[in-house]
């Protein structure tokens, strides 16, 4: 014969089968790659519900996992745990994201089904919280932080990047912008010294033939007086 009334523990323990029925469905349904748990949980007076479910595609560098774990207090009807998500890219690179979700809510009834559609509801309006935030982090943070054209004000041919070069006339800016800072450190150096001749002899290298052989003749009439 059954006893009369069962013990609180043998209660809870055929709601836990119950509930774990319900909860693997819902697993099934949104969590294809899933392990779930429930078990009795603090002195058999509440039901510990777990959920981890991994993702990996490693030919695409990335992986992820999902991990809920709710307890519920069928006294209260209450509801409470966290939802972790952590998602790896690593790509040339790292990149890592780690949320924690905190979770509360009451359950209308003790119904193993209304616990779970109470969880679906959770975990997908957590779900669509993500796509929102991924989405205005793309369009936000991430837009602000790169140039949207490059300086000449248009788009870069991928395909035909091998072709680009420097302009002649932006190449002979950079030299004549090297040549004219070698010249000011040239006569800083020789106002240092106070000597002007240091420096006429220094600024040989850069002029023109025309301009050394003028230079001479200067010096030659001018009994090699310093040239201004």
């Amino acid at each position: 014969m059954f006893p009369r009334m069962m013990q609180p523990w043998h209660m809870l323990t055929i709601f836990s089968k119950s509930l774990q029925k319900s909860f693997s469905t819902h697993a099934n349904e949104h969590y294809p790659s899933s392990s779930i748990g429930v078990y009795p949980f603090d002195n058999d007076s509440s039901i510990a519900i777990v959920l981890v479910a991994n993702k990996y595609s490693l030919n695409n560098f990335w992986s992820g996992r999902w991990r809920s774990l709710y307890i519920f207090n069928p006294s209260g009807g209450s509801l409470s745990g966290s939802i972790k998500v952590d998602v790896h890219y690593f790509e040339d690179g790292n990149v890592r994201m780690l949320t924690t979700k905190p979770v509360s809510a009451s359950v209308s009834s003790s119904s193993a089904s209304d616990i779970v559609r109470q969880i679906a509801q959770t975990e997908r309006k957590y779900q669509e919280d993500l796509n929102r935030a991924f989405t205005n982090l793309n369009e936000g943070a991430f837009k602000g932080l790169r140039r949207q054209l490059p300086v000449t004000r248009q788009k870069v041919e991928w395909e035909k990047i091998s072709g680009y070069r420097v302009s002649s006339g932006a190449s002979h800016f950079y030299e004549l912008s090297a040549l004219t800072n070698h010249r000011l450190v040239r006569t800083l150096e020789a106002e240092d010294r106070g000597s002007e001749l240091d420096w006429c002899a220094n600024e040989e290298e850069f002029l023109s033939p025309c301009e050394k052989r003028d230079n001479s003749v200067h010096h030659r009439a001018h009994g090699n007086m310093p040239c201004k």
